[in-house]
């Protein structure tokens, strides 16, 4: 699944509180070290499932989990998964399984940290993987530091506007249609 994401324009600003933060993102083309230990949120399954095997009434969380996962070196990710990799992907999680994100994570956030100040940048999107939690089958992600220009193509248009206006029909029509002009600008 490459160029796994999307973006969601929302009304109305979000309200910080101790639960919802802002998060950086990163600069274009820059990923975090191999062995950077980062945080992987989700309401997915908790439970390890066996490849190949299809969970059907998945049971997921009631509370939002995070595990803490390394990234894993790219020739490393790619001896696990062969040609199913691209450039615009990457592994984090351990060789021996045990900590995944699983069944239900899918589009979560992958939050590594920016230097030592406590500040996360949003290095990654939960995107697929074999099974949960199995050994030399690590989580994949989407690289998100290359989508940077794409996101910022659109996130730049609105520089300037002061946001408390109310979005115009011709600005939601263009966040309908996103999805396909992605596809069509991907890198």
């Amino acid at each position: 699944v490459d160029n796994d994401v999307a973006l969601y324009e929302v009304a109305n600003r979000w309200i910080e509180s101790r639960y919802v933060r802002p998060v950086c993102l990163p600069e274009p083309y820059h990923h975090p070290e191999a062995g950077t230990l980062c945080k992987v949120a989700g309401w997915g399954s908790v439970k390890p499932t066996k490849p190949g095997a299809m969970q059907f009434n998945l049971q997921l969380s009631q509370q939002l989990n995070e595990v803490k996962v390394p990234i894993i070196e790219p020739h490393k990710c790619a001896e696990f998964y062969k040609d199913s990799l691209t450039r615009r992907m990457f592994c984090a999680g351990y060789q021996n399984g045990k900590k995944d994100a699983c069944q239900g994570d899918s589009g979560g956030p992958v939050v590594c940290p920016l230097g030592n100040d406590g500040r996360y940048t949003l290095s990654g999107i939960v995107s697929w993987g074999i099974g949960c939690a199995q050994e030399n089958l690590p989580g994949v992600y989407t690289k998100l530091s290359m989508m940077i220009p794409w996101i910022m193509s659109y996130i730049s248009k609105d520089v300037g506007k002061d946001p408390t206006l109310p979005y115009s029909a011709s600005r939601r029509r263009s966040f309908v249609n996103l999805l396909p002009d992605f596809r069509a600008i991907s890198p």
